[in-house]
C-alpha cells in the first residue's frame, strides 16, 4: 500500500521518513510505548493524505476558475511549482487566491463539502483572516506587490454546482441519506428583493438549505466585530466574507449540466449589503 502511494506522489515518500524520524526520536527520547508511537504515525499519514484529497479539490477549483474568469489563480503554498504563489503577512495562511486587473480579487479558503465539521471550521478561519486584514492592517502580496483584495469567501468542491455541502436529489427526502444540504428554495419572487436597479443583485435567486445560511452568519460575525468590537460601524466595512457559488444559482438547480460552462458567482455582504456577483 506505502509503495503504491510513493509511486504516486514522490512527496508521500518524504512525509512518510520524516514522520517515521519523528516518531523514532519521541520513543527514544521520551521511552513512549511503541503502540502510542504507532498511534502518533497513523494520525499524522492520515492528515497528510487527507490534506492531499483536500488539494485536489483546490486544484479543480482553480482549473474551474481560470477556465471561467478572467482571473489568475495564486496558492499560499504550491510545492510543485506549476502555480503561483501569493503572501498573507498576518497569522495563518488561507488557500487560494483569484486575481484580476479588472476583476474582484478574492481570497478563498477551501474545504471538502462531505465534512460539514471541516466547513463550519472555515468560518472561524475566514473571519480571522478577514478581521486581521479589514481591521489589522495585515496585507496579501504578489511577489512583494501589495494587493486590495474585495473578498474573503468559503470554497468547496460543489461550489460550481451552487452549494457548499454536499447534495444528493435522489437522497433529499431521507432523514438518514448521506444528503447533506436538503434541498433548496426559491429566495425572492419579486425581482425588486433580490435585484437592484443599479449594481450587483442582492442573492442568489435559489439557495441550498444549508449553504444559504452561511454568508448572513458570517456577516453578522463580521458585523459583531466591526461595531461591539472594533468600534466602527457595519457600513464602513469595505472588505467582503462570505462564499463562492456559481450562475447556477440564478436559475433553477436541477438536471445536466456542464460545469465547465458555469461561470463562478460569489455571495457576501459588506457596508454596502448583500452582494451577488461574478468574479
Amino acid at each position: 500500500m506505502i509503495v503504491l502511494i510513493i509511486l504516486i506522489d514522490k512527496y508521500i515518500y518524504n512525509i512518510i521518513y520524516n514522520t517515521y524520524f519523528c516518531v523514532e526520536t519521541i520513543l527514544l527520547n521520551y521511552r513512549l510505548n511503541e503502540n502510542i508511537s504507532c498511534y502518533l504515525l497513523v494520525c499524522m499519514l492520515y492528515i497528510y493524505i487527507m490534506n492531499l484529497d483536500e488539494l485536489d479539490k483546490q486544484k479543480k477549483l482553480t482549473n474551474w476558475i481560470i477556465n471561467n474568469t478572467e482571473s489568475k489563480v495564486y496558492w499560499a503554498e504550491n510545492k510543485s511549482k506549476d502555480i503561483s504563489t501569493f503572501t498573507f503577512t498576518g497569522n495563518g495562511r488561507p488557500d487560494m487566491l483569484s486575481y484580476g486587473k479588472n476583476n474582484l480579487n478574492i481570497i478563498y479558503e477551501v474545504k471538502d463539502g462531505n465534512n460539514s465539521a471541516g466547513i463550519y471550521d472555515a468560518m472561524v478561519q475566514l473571519h480571522n483572516y478577514w478581521k486581521q486584514y479589514e481591521f489589522n492592517n495585515e496585507e496579501i502580496k504578489i511577489d512583494n506587490e501589495i494587493i486590495h483584495i474585495d473578498a474573503f469567501v468559503i470554497a468547496t468542491q460543489y461550489s460550481p454546482k451552487g452549494h457548499l455541502f454536499k447534495y444528493n436529489s435522489k437522497e433529499t427526502k431521507s432523514a438518514t441519506s448521506n444528503d447533506r444540504e436538503k434541498g433548496f428554495r426559491q429566495t425572492y419572487d419579486n425581482k425588486f428583493k433580490g435585484q437592484r436597479k443599479n449594481g450587483p443583485d442582492k442573492r442568489p435567486k435559489f439557495s441550498f438549505a444549508r449553504t444559504e445560511a452561511i454568508p448572513s452568519i458570517l456577516y453578522r460575525y463580521a458585523w459583531n466585530e466591526a461595531e461591539l468590537i472594533q468600534n466602527s460601524k457595519r457600513s464602513e466595512i469595505e472588505t467582503g466574507i462570505g462564499i463562492l457559488l456559481s450562475e447556477r444559482n440564478d436559475s433553477l438547480p436541477v438536471g445536466d449540466f456542464n460545469i465547465d460552462k458555469i461561470s463562478p458567482k460569489i455571495q457576501y455582504y459588506n457596508g454596502f449589503g448583500p452582494q451577488w456577483v461574478g468574479i
